[in-house]
């Protein structure tokens, strides 16, 4: 069994004084778990480099590692069939290729002599890990960051609200996502719950992100995490496109702040757009079940923000083993399986990353 070590192993690396690349995969969790080891070295002062991939395999991630002399890879494949050249370190909670040296980052670190801004990145970036990535049992992960004093847990029946219309705020929520707001009723929580359930299960989803409603809202600090956690995801909705098509995310750390300091109000449209345009994409997948065994769904432009929250939120589906996402760019294919358990098969894959709630198999032309 795989002996997993605390984020603290690679302090050494995070404050040795040479420039230190940073490559991360762009989604949500894997993007704040960057921008604490980035902060922490700014304030410090120490050069570093941050890019984003959505492969090892990228041509570009192979050439920038050669030229550095330590990387941190965050996110990024946990099984491959070589192993990066140089001291490489690859980030990832889930276990894969015993060709890579393997840091559990849910571990936690030395907080206390790290920067204020990045001690409630690492927090918000645990509790999205938590709510992403382990489902129903999120609880026992937050309940030990109570325990251990680093979040509190405050009643509230809608944890993500932007506004105190219950309408609007439900429909911002993507814990759950909903197709619509038609058939809920609003006149107390308890009505609210059933009458989620009811339309969930009836659109075809298997009832699990009704958990999310029943839980109690994390807070780092005076903090809403799941608020923060979605607002930061819709910074990373906005992109530039690569020359090889690749959607690079383009973070405004002036917005951040705002979002680490609680001031939503200047993002509120843009989480507003961003729910919006996941729940037409959920439409169009969903629309295409049934008629054929396989649906496939090309997500373009090519944002792996954008593909990584579709196929978490599939994984829930139960027709998810018959739905493919994919992505391409350059040479390279990125394809999507809501479910982490489906044995990968394709005659091109070069690599693939196994999460709790889904795998992606890298192909190459």
């Amino acid at each position: 069994m795989r002996n997993y070590r605390s984020l603290a192993v690679i302090e050494p690396i995070i404050r040795m004084d040479k420039p230190l690349l940073i490559v991360t995969f762009p989604s949500t969790y894997n993007v704040i778990l960057a921008l604490v080891m980035l902060l922490i070295r700014y304030n410090l002062g120490l050069e570093t480099h941050l890019t984003f991939a959505g492969s090892i395999n990228e041509d570009r991630v192979i050439k920038l590692t050669q030229n550095y002399e330590s990387t941190v890879l965050v996110g990024l494949e946990n099984n491959i069939q070589q192993a990066p050249q140089g001291n490489v370190i690859n980030m990832n909670h889930v276990a894969g290729s015993q060709l890579i040296h393997l840091i559990d980052p849910t571990l936690i670190g030395p907080l206390s002599n790290w920067p204020r801004a990045s001690r409630i990145l690492y927090l918000l970036y645990m509790v999205g890990l938590a709510i992403d990535e382990y489902g129903p049992n999120a609880m026992d992960i937050l309940g030990t960051m109570v325990s251990d004093g680093l979040i509190k847990m405050k009643n509230s029946p809608l944890p993500l609200n932007l506004s105190n219309d219950p309408t609007s705020s439900l429909s911002l929520s993507l814990w759950p996502i909903m197709l619509d707001d038609k058939g809920l009723n609003l006149n107390s929580p308890e009505d609210l719950v059933e009458s989620l359930v009811s339309v969930s299960l009836r659109r075809g989803f298997m009832g699990s992100y009704i958990d999310y409603l029943l839980i109690n809202t994390p807070y780092v600090m005076d903090l809403n995490a799941a608020l923060a956690y979605l607002t930061i995801e819709s910074l990373l909705w906005s992109t530039v496109t690569r020359d090889d098509g690749f959607q690079v995310p383009l973070m405004d750390l002036k917005l951040l702040n705002n979002i680490i300091l609680g001031r939503f109000s200047e993002t509120a449209d843009r989480v507003k757009a961003y729910v919006n345009e996941v729940k037409a994409r959920l439409i169009t997948i969903l629309g295409g079940l049934g008629r054929e065994k396989l649906t496939t769904y090309e997500v373009k432009p090519s944002n792996v923000t954008l593909m990584t929250r579709l196929c978490q939120i599939l994984s829930f589906h139960r027709f998810r083993n018959s739905i493919r996402l994919t992505l391409t760019y350059d040479s390279l294919t990125l394809v999507c399986v809501p479910n982490p358990n489906v044995e990968v098969t394709m005659s091109n894959a070069i690599s693939f990353n196994k999460t709790y709630r889904f795998v992606l198999i890298t192909t190459k032309d």
